[in-house]
């Protein structure tokens, strides 16, 4: 009985050394912890173009759900914009209820892998027309490695 116990015991123990990507066959298991986000931001006739920079910071494969990189389009508020008043502005797109991920939803990124998206952040959000500059920050839960970006609107 005392060998079964040491043997469930040193299994649990070396689970928790494998890797993530490798506890289970298939896709590597999601870890938004892991993925940078960075963004960089443009106004050109008058649409605020944000281009966001995902990337996995992990030695090894994460998955993320791919809705979390909205190539349909935004379907929830993924970015907070405030301007230099500390008003947030209004999220005006669709809001769809996402369910758990499945394996078809996951989106794989290797180790030190960068994938790139761009959405005009004015098809999506009102501000104050009186903003003279505005602080964006890609907002999902479960990406706290997440920078914002500053752009001046009085100098466009």
């Amino acid at each position: 009985m005392l060998m079964k116990k040491l043997l469930l015991c040193l299994t649990v123990f070396l689970a928790g050394l494998v890797p993530p990507a490798m506890a289970k066959k298939g896709k590597p298991t999601v870890d938004t912890k892991k993925i940078l986000v960075t963004l960089q931001l443009s106004l050109e006739n008058d649409q605020l173009k944000a281009q966001v920079r995902f990337k996995n910071t992990a030695g090894h494969a994460v998955s993320v759900p791919n809705w979390d990189l909205f190539d349909d389009g935004l379907s929830n508020d993924y970015f907070q914009i405030k301007d230099e008043l500390g008003h947030i502005a209004d999220y005006t797109g669709k809001m769809v209820k996402l369910l758990g991920a499945t394996d078809e939803d996951l989106l794989v990124f290797k180790a030190g892998e960068e994938k790139e998206r761009t959405v005009i952040l004015n098809s999506y959000y009102t501000w104050s027309k009186d903003a003279k500059q505005l602080t964006v920050k890609y907002d999902r839960y479960g990406y706290p490695l997440t920078e914002s970006a500053q752009i001046d609107l009085t100098k466009h």
